[in-house]
């Protein structure tokens, strides 16, 4: 028996000893017919159509199995029953696998992700194991239990993409079928391989131009979000050297990137700042508005993730409310208009702010009162990166030079003693709001 499926959403049967239909077309008004799929036992065909949703038909009498199973918005290119019959796997244009059970037809476990568009699944031997073909050319392997990847990815140098995946019960082996002509089978053993450096492009010109490709680790290491360089943003899993859901269109040139600490939300700058959600790369909320006639230069969450700091190309930071996304207080005029280079972080207890503008200044500022504390530092013009300490006492800086120079920002244990040896009078009002600006007014120095 052969199934086919057509543009008009009707399934047919056809005897393949006669070459003739077997009884009246099967419709659901289904949009086109993208992906078809027998049951081991022959007994049902799923259909997967342009509208995300699968279909199940009872071959003996041509009835529907039920109702449609929802697979996603995205087109459905791939569907493959485990070899017990009790599972059925969709995958599509969205990038993302899906486990359904097929008495039920409800999901199984989550959605697995794999990003590029998906053109064939496969079950290995036992229907542990879940081999996903993608537009790349890679294939992902999933444990079926778990729904999290075994191992890197399997990739054939010069392949153009894999279009059919085949598994042999008896060898327990894969084989794809690669976009250059080529077929590639595989071992258990090649599945467990060591995962390779991630491959997120090279970086355009323009990119090149503005500054540094853009990458940002989430705060307990285990996320990393790059830029390729042509307007493409993905979110990756450091152990395991794999994408977390799909890549997420962006600006031809990205900036800066930055994870809040938690690592759900991901801020993307470019010509202006956008907020998305990192597991799925949906857009949260509006985008920030522009920062005058250039690029967003840097981005950074507060330790809390609460608020988001952001550095203009008219040389004006911001801090801005993440779940109002509206501007906090009045903007900060750092200076240093023009260029790429810049950079913004906040202090461990979210209290400071360390700016560096297009000339390499670095200042700190007080948050609460948007405010400058102390003076300047006269850091090199080429300083691109900031970042404090854990316990916030000191300030390190690194610049396209090579070269790094780590900066003491904590006041002094005795603050009163350390502030009369250095002055040797007590300090003025103002000089007090200049170098001290964060404690309280005091005579330094004893009267006399």
């Amino acid at each position: 028996m052969v199934a086919t499926g057509s543009a008009d959403g009707n399934v047919r049967l056809w005897d393949a000893a006669t070459q003739q239909e077997i009884g009246p077309p099967m419709s659901s008004d289904a949009r086109p017919v993208a992906a078809m799929a027998f049951s081991p036992d022959g007994a049902l065909v799923a259909a997967g159509s342009a509208d995300g949703n699968v279909q199940l038909w009872v071959t003996a009498t041509q009835q529907e199995a039920g109702s449609a199973l929802v697979a996603g918005a995205a087109e459905v290119d791939a569907l493959a029953f485990s070899p017990d019959g009790k599972l059925l796997a969709t995958g599509g244009q969205d990038g993302a696998a899906r486990l359904c059970d097929v008495t039920t037809g409800n999901q199984i476990g989550v959605t697995m992700a794999s990003g590029d568009p998906l053109s064939a699944l496969a079950f290995g031997t036992g229907g542990t194991t879940l081999a996903a073909a993608e537009s790349d050319g890679a294939t992902e392997l999933w444990d079926v239990a778990t729904q999290a990847p075994t191992g890197a990815a399997l990739t054939v140098q010069g392949s153009a993409g894999v279009s059919a995946l085949a598994s042999s019960p008896g060898a327990d082996a894969l084989a794809t079928w690669n976009g250059n002509g080529s077929i590639q089978l595989w071992n258990p053993a090649g599945f467990h391989e060591q995962p390779a450096p991630l491959a997120v492009g090279p970086a355009s010109l323009p990119a090149a131009a503005a500054g540094p490709t853009p990458a940002a680790f989430s705060a307990d290491g285990r996320l990393l979000a790059t830029s390729n360089g042509h307007g493409t943003v993905r979110v990756w899993d450091v152990a395991a050297k794999r994408p977390v859901g799909p890549p997420m269109p962006s600006y031809r040139t990205v900036t800066r990137l930055t994870l809040s600490p938690d690592g759900k939300t991901l801020g993307v700058a470019g010509t202006d700042v956008r907020l998305r959600q990192a597991a799925t790369g949906r857009q949260i909320g509006t985008a920030l508005p522009a920062a005058g006639r250039g690029r967003y230069r840097a981005v950074a969450f507060s330790p809390d993730g609460a608020t988001l700091a952001t550095l203009g190309a008219d040389g004006t930071a911001r801090i801005w409310n993440v779940t109002t996304q509206q501007e906090v207080g009045a903007p900060i005029t750092v200076g240093g208009t023009g260029g790429a280079t810049g950079a913004v972080a906040f202090s461990p207890d979210g209290k400071t702010l360390v700016t560096v503008d297009a000339g390499g200044q670095t200042r700190l500022w007080r948050v609460a009162a948007h405010q400058p504390l102390g003076k300047p530092m006269a850091a090199d013009p080429a300083t691109m990166v900031v970042t404090f300490s854990p316990g916030g006492t000191m300030l390190a800086t690194a610049g396209g030079d090579g070269t790094a120079r780590v900066w003491e920002v904590a006041f002094p244990a005795n603050l009163l003693q350390a502030a009369c040896g250095i002055a040797e009078v007590s300090l003025t009002r103002q000089q007090w709001a200049d170098y001290a600006g964060t404690q309280p007014f005091q005579q330094v120095c004893p009267a006399g």
